[in-house]
């Protein structure tokens, strides 16, 4: 049976989503294949770690009008890497850089005023500044106005507007925007509850690598509904979605190798699996339940077996298997989305059920 906690992995609010580009060092390159120019010159210092001759000379391009250069020396200000941090200059140039119509920093100034950053705190910019970042394609910016629609934070709460920015960003391969369509199809927020889109979406979004989808689409698989029914596929998405990290996907590992679900019972990788949740949940999204299953496990185990398991536990690391997880059980659905599979894909798919159930595509214009 379905159950909407399944979806306490979507963030029910805005999430910080400033620092992903102000302190990612996401430097926008002009011209790759020419380094002569001023503009190049600044990113191929900044990569090789010269913050210094970056700043130099994306200074001297941002004073005469280079809006990317505007955007990287933002970004830089931001940081202490050329140094002491300068938020208030940083703003400054953003703003320069989104008059001219960068959309990143359009982005990055809607992110400052929402959040006060450099600037005071005024949700109407904030508002007016994604608006025009996500107009020019942004899919993250587009995103952002979707969940502010759907939780009503700084716009009217309005799921038709949220599902019309989450279709735009699912169009860009946003896999949290796919995730988000398939949350509002699964729990019928401003349509009727259809677990066949759910699963449509929420598959997009797993293939896209977003993890907590991948951990979604599992429990679909396990359960059958709006996807097949197929323990493989759902020990697949599980395991991809534990190596990057989800404590999520690591709590439901620990529960299919506890009750044998699709595969051998084995209270070792059970506890295995369960403290790597407890200990990579620093959200507390599973509020302590994984600690509390590894106490339960334990009265059935012997003091080796626990002794191994933690160790086992503590030795993982992002990126590799589980722990003494069999790799040849895995078994991948399909190819991976690519470019190409676009929101006219989608709607052929979503074509099959009534029309009022369709995914409501907005008309870009």
């Amino acid at each position: 049976m379905f159950n909407k906690a399944m979806f306490k992995f979507q963030f029910k609010t805005l999430t910080p989503l400033l620092a992903a580009l102000l302190f990612g060092a996401q430097v926008l390159v002009i011209n790759p294949v020419s380094a002569q120019t001023p503009t190049e010159a600044g990113t191929v210092a900044f990569q090789s770690g010269d913050y210094a001759l970056a700043l130099k000379e994306w200074t001297a391009m941002a004073e005469k009008g280079d809006h990317n250069a505007q955007f990287n020396l933002g970004i830089l200000l931001m940081s202490d890497k050329a140094g002491p941090k300068n938020e208030k200059a940083a703003m400054e140039w953003f703003t320069k850089a989104a008059n001219g119509g960068n959309a990143r920093a359009q982005f990055n100034l809607g992110e400052a005023y929402r959040l006060g950053v450099g600037v005071d705190k005024d949700m109407n910019q904030a508002v007016e500044w994604y608006k025009k970042s996500a107009e020019q394609g942004l899919p993250i910016a587009q995103l952002t106005l979707g969940v502010m629609a759907e939780n009503g934070e700084g716009l009217p709460k309005d799921y038709a507007q949220a599902a019309k920015w989450y279709q735009l960003a699912s169009d860009h391969q946003l896999g949290q925007a796919n995730s988000r369509l398939a949350r509002m199809h699964a729990l019928g927020l401003g349509t009727e509850v259809n677990m066949r889109l759910a699963g449509i979406y929420a598959t997009y979004a797993a293939r896209q690598n977003f993890a907590p989808a991948q951990t979604y689409l599992a429990t679909l698989h396990m359960t059958g509904e709006g996807v097949a029914k197929d323990d493989k596929q759902a020990l697949y998405w599980l395991v991809t979605a534990a190596k990057q990290g989800n404590a999520r996907a690591f709590a439901w590992l620990g529960k299919i190798y506890r009750d044998g679900i699709g595969v051998p019972a084995d209270l070792l990788r059970s506890y295995i699996y369960y403290s790597i949740a407890n200990r990579i949940d620093t959200e507390q999204d599973l509020q302590g339940s994984a600690g509390r299953d590894t106490l339960v496990l334990a009265i059935r185990m012997k003091p080796e077996e626990i002794q191994q398991a933690t160790q086992l536990a503590n030795d993982w690391k992002p990126g590799s298997y589980p722990p003494k997880f069999d790799a040849s059980l895995m078994k991948q659905d399909d190819k991976p989305v690519t470019v190409k599979e676009t929101a006219q894909t989608k709607e052929k798919e979503a074509a099959k059920e009534k029309p009022a159930e369709k995914p409501k595509a907005p008309v870009k214009k």
